[in-house]
């Protein structure tokens, strides 16, 4: 099963590593997005990074314009630069009008063009994007979460000394941060999971998280770690 969580770790892990997944030419940008794709779906994607503007997509895939969808962590974007060749990465963050991805060749050595160079971080605003191609992430899946979410704009403040911060709506999921006592959370939904209520938010790195706010009983929130205001 392949979520943006762990095809970030995967992507993560690469950096300051040198791929030459089609043995042409080094390490160049595309070798790591074919390396990418191949290793955590099993399928393959060919030619320079201008050409995933309009190549053909593995099943799933699903490319997008500039302004067409929210960007997030996993999304493999392509740019206008270096032309007329392009260049290519892999989303690990947003942050505003700031997209952080895991991209290679970019330390601007002299035999770049025939030998690339190693996976690099590198923050970068939208100036430049051409388009984004969205793989066939699980809990981008209606089936993935099997819960009904509401709808609904708030905050919460937090009365217990640690509440955690979870992956998905049920108290077995990851813990991936806390909240201590006095914190505010702004949430835009929520569903009852488990025998908890937990409001949901997207977090500044571009995954949704989940934190119990209580136990759901007789029909009521006993609101058992904090206050709605």
């Amino acid at each position: 099963m392949v979520t943006r969580i762990t095809s970030c770790d995967w992507i993560k892990d690469k950096v300051d590593k040198a791929i030459d997944w089609d043995g042409y030419y080094g390490a160049q940008c595309v070798d790591l997005i074919m390396a990418y794709v191949g290793e955590m779906w099993g399928v393959m994607m060919r030619g320079n990074a201008m050409d995933y503007l309009h190549n053909s997509l593995p099943e799933g895939f699903k490319r997008y314009q500039k302004g067409d969808i929210e960007i997030l962590p996993g999304d493999i974007v392509v740019w206008y630069m270096t032309m007329p060749w392009g260049h290519i990465g892999v989303v690990i963050e947003v942050d505003g009008d700031f997209i952080t991805c895991v991209e290679q060749n970019v330390d601007g050595n002299i035999d770049a063009l025939t030998k690339g160079g190693p996976a690099r971080v590198v923050k970068r605003d939208y100036k430049n994007l051409a388009c984004i191609i969205r793989p066939p992430f699980e809990d981008d899946s209606e089936e993935y979460y099997n819960y009904n979410f509401i709808a609904e704009n708030g905050h919460f403040t937090v009365t217990v000394d640690l509440l955690n911060v979870r992956s998905k709506p049920s108290i077995s999921s990851e813990i991936v941060a806390q909240y201590g006592e006095g914190s505010i959370i702004f949430y835009d939904k929520y569903c009852i999971s488990e025998g908890y209520v937990w409001i949901s938010y997207l977090s500044r790195t571009g995954f949704r998280r989940y934190v119990a706010t209580g136990r759901f009983v007789k029909g009521r929130n006993q609101l058992d770690f904090g206050t709605f205001e």
